[in-house]
């Protein structure tokens, strides 16, 4: 039975996670900002200077899998803070690896500060667990919303951080992984200490919503819930939407210098891009909660047709019809992103929802790994155009599962 004293408790937790999360992207962001640049000047190689970061990325899509063992094992409480205090220890290694000037010891410390980043995109869902199914698009879209703090603040921290480096004989490069330890170290702290109790062990019940038939004998294995059309639907929005949108991103800025504009143009862009992805989140929660997940899904993917089609069409010279796909883009990844997680949230029993959602978000992750990696392919060979439309084609594997859901009875929310 839930008392007011459970409720009070659950929504300072959400609390913490929003603190705790703001603190990582900001941690995070600074970081991988620095990271290209550090590399290039370490080895001096343009072609090497991508890979610490895409490591990075590869890196957070093991740790998503491992640390949802660790909740199914420990409770989410220990998941988070193991994740963090591996992203304080990445951040270290990082911040040595450019004082010693060694890019292996980078590659390293990059690995396991991605590693540890997985925490603060499990944390969205350990918010959700926390309210009522029809409640969990908007408690998950207020932690996604703090990845906003990360794309403000992060940056801006790289000059300050640059000086405290400088100062102590160091490249200012170390100040980014600088900064990143600090922050990390402050979302590390708010999980040890104001994380209290584990809420694992305050989580809405919803079991009566997955009660098995009489003809389900033993427990939920994941290779049966990923047969669900449901899940199957959440993990294609996702995977989907992350892919292309990382593709579209990753090309942008190199599109642009490549027609002549300048840094502060490329800067405008992304600028837009992520107001896109984070600002609207709480509201795009509510909409969620209201209307359901799955018309969400088919709203996202209408946006992320429209914005690469309109990207792909953009004359070289029309920067503000590209600022504006690129916007757009970013509340497309937005609205498929809240509702998938919402969906999956709903769709999979609490004895199994955190590996199974740690096992999307490592496949989410891998999507962002391999549009990083093909889309300067892509950009070389046939171009940004056909780069665009091929993302725009891909959302039609979306639509197709849509369609295939049409007729479907999913979880209320």
């Amino acid at each position: 039975m839930q008392t007011m004293t459970d409720d009070r408790a659950r929504t300072r937790l959400r609390w913490v996670l929003f603190g705790a999360v703001g603190a990582m992207t900001t941690a995070y962001i600074a970081a991988l900002t620095v990271t290209t640049l550090a590399a290039k000047a370490i080895t001096g190689s343009e072609l090497l200077s991508g890979v610490p970061g895409s490591l990075a990325v590869i890196a957070t899509a093991i740790g998503t899998s491992v640390l949802g063992r660790v909740v199914i094992a420990s409770g989410r409480r220990r998941s988070l803070i193991v994740g963090t205090a591996a992203a304080v220890l990445g951040a270290a290694i990082s911040a040595y690896a450019v004082f010693i000037d060694q890019f292996v010891v980078l590659v390293a410390g990059m690995a396991v500060l991605g590693f540890g980043n997985a925490a603060s995109h499990l944390s969205r869902y350990t918010a959700a667990d926390l309210v009522s199914p029809e409640r969990r698009g908007s408690a998950l879209s207020m932690v996604v919303w703090a990845g906003t703090i990360g794309a403000v603040v992060g940056p801006r921290l790289l000059d300050p951080a640059g000086t405290v480096a400088t100062g102590l004989g160091a490249s200012e490069y170390a100040g980014g992984y600088l900064a990143a330890i600090v922050f990390m170290g402050v979302a590390f702290g708010l999980f040890l200490v104001a994380l209290r109790p584990d809420p694992s062990t305050l989580a809405v019940v919803d079991d009566e919503a997955f009660e098995q038939s009489s003809d389900d004998l033993g427990p939920v294995v994941a290779r049966d819930v990923f047969s669900r059309r449901p899940v199957q639907l959440a993990l294609t929005a996702m995977v989907i939407g992350q892919f292309v949108m990382v593709l579209i991103m990753t090309a942008t800025p190199i599109h642009v210098e490549n027609n002549g504009f300048d840094l502060a143009l490329v800067g405008s862009i992304i600028s837009a891009h992520t107001l896109g992805m984070f600002a609207f989140a709480p509201l795009v929660g509510r909409v969620v909660d209201r209307t359901g997940p799955v018309a969400m899904i088919g709203a996202s993917a209408v946006v992320l047709v429209g914005s690469a089609l309109l990207a792909a069409t953009a004359p070289a010279s029309a920067t503000t019809t590209l600022t504006l796909a690129l916007f757009l883009l970013g509340i497309g990844w937005n609205l498929g992103f809240v509702s998938g997680s919402t969906l999956l949230s709903v769709s999979v029993e609490p004895s199994i929802r955190p590996l199974i959602q740690g096992r999307v978000d490592s496949m989410v992750w891998g999507a962002s790994a391999l549009a990083s990696a093909g889309a300067g392919v892509l950009l070389a060979g046939p171009g940004f155009g056909f780069l665009s439309l091929l993302g725009a084609g891909l959302v039609g594997c979306l639509v197709g599962m849509l369609a295939r859901h049409r007729l479907l009875p999913l979880p209320a929310t």
